[in-house]
């Protein structure tokens, strides 16, 4: 099933019902890092000692929040590791603006490196 399900995901044009991503990156990058590099195009809500970033778009937003992958699974610990990835955020994004979302997102990754990675089994698709 996980096969159809990536490709449908392909066929119907990807990523426009995906609304919960990971971010990830080789390097670690703090919510100050993330908040930079949006605050100059959007409204940026940041709590620093909870590792979360409220993003405020013209038609929706994005929610990012600071995780620990201790509880993953194998496959999962896995892919991070043959990605050297040190840091991971839970990100939302809301269905209001999405393409806004995704244009915010690539910006991130153009500047800081990393990708998001979809909420998925096999992380399918990946931005960035």
């Amino acid at each position: 099933m996980k096969n159809k399900s990536k490709l449908n995901r392909i066929k119907t044009g990807g990523n426009s019902s995906i609304r919960n991503w990971f971010y990830m990156n080789p390097l670690s990058v703090s919510v100050e890092d993330i908040k930079n590099v949006w605050e100059q195009d959007y409204d940026v809500e940041i709590w620093s000692e909870m590792g979360i970033i409220e993003v405020t778009l013209t038609n929706g937003g994005i929610d990012i929040e600071a995780i620990s992958t201790d509880r993953w699974d194998d496959y999962s610990k896995e892919y991070l590791n043959e990605n050297s990835v040190n840091c991971v955020y839970a990100v939302s994004v809301t269905e209001n603006g999405y393409e806004e979302c995704m244009e915010a997102m690539k910006k991130l990754c153009g500047i800081k490196g990393g990708w998001f990675a979809a909420d998925t089994d096999d992380f399918v698709p990946r931005i960035g």
